[in-house]
């Protein structure tokens, strides 16, 4: 069989030889593991294929040695090859799967009439190798993003139905969309709403509660923690009030 490679190159399997379409004359001849390294990879044009389908299609059924290293080497000789006819870059390492010829743009020139006459009828490929490695790899990204999907609706469900206790301690007269809300059982301090009365601004929630934080015989501080949020949602401003004892 002879091939068409993006109507610019051919590669002529009866002497495993590469040549410009206009320029025939000039065909470089490739090694028997690198042309059947390139015709394997050309007759699954955009398909990855796993290394140890190669090792089995190119090497072992050849008659070469089937070693990583060996095909490493022949994929290494198969690029600088293609190089030389601007076609390196469709020779893909697929990072963990395999290797592709990323192509679509291949036609197989009949060879009985000695002619370079392109089939007008749609290449056939062979079924596609197994590449179990690919598929288990896929799956197993494809079952953590459903898990990790359903752990978070189930998160915010948690929280949707959290009933948080509070208690509305002031509504500034002035601003009208203030209010003011704590959520732990502490008494509030005296003075409470003036110390925290520019904080107040429209369209916001105001959200108290205070905790003492005891170092044994060194200090204790108490923290009053202030959260200040629109009510649309959108921003959250935190404030922390120290008062050392």
């Amino acid at each position: 069989m002879v091939y068409l490679i993006n109507k610019s190159v051919v590669y002529t399997e009866k002497d495993n030889s590469l040549a410009w379409i206009n320029r025939s004359d000039e065909a470089v001849s490739l090694s028997l593991p690198v042309a059947k390294l390139l015709q394997t990879l050309i007759i699954h044009p955009g398909m990855t294929l796993s290394k140890e389908y190669l090792l089995t299609e190119v090497l072992e059924k050849n008659a070469l040695a089937p070693s990583m290293n060996n095909l490493n080497n022949y994929i290494s000789l198969l690029r600088k090859s293609l190089r030389e006819y601007e076609l390196a870059e469709f020779l893909m390492t697929v990072p963990k799967v395999g290797i592709m010829f990323n192509t679509l743009d291949i036609e197989v020139i009949c060879d009985d009439s000695q002619q370079s006459s392109v089939q007008n009828s749609v290449m056939e490929f062979p079924p596609p190798p197994p590449q179990t490695q690919g598929i288990k790899y896929k799956n197993s990204l494809y079952f953590v993003a459903i898990g990790t999907l359903v752990v978070l609706i189930l998160f915010y469900n948690f929280i949707l139905s959290i009933d948080f206790p509070y208690r509305e301690i002031f509504r500034d007269t002035n601003i009208t969309n203030c209010e003011f809300y704590y959520i732990d059982d502490d008494a509030i301090n005296d003075g409470f709403q003036e110390k925290y009365h520019y904080l107040c601004q429209n369209n916001v929630d105001l959200y108290y509660f205070s905790r003492k934080i005891i170092i044994p015989k060194i200090a204790t501080r108490e923290e009053s923690i202030v959260i200040s949020c629109k009510k649309e949602g959108k921003r959250c401003s935190t404030h922390v009030f120290i008062n050392n004892q």
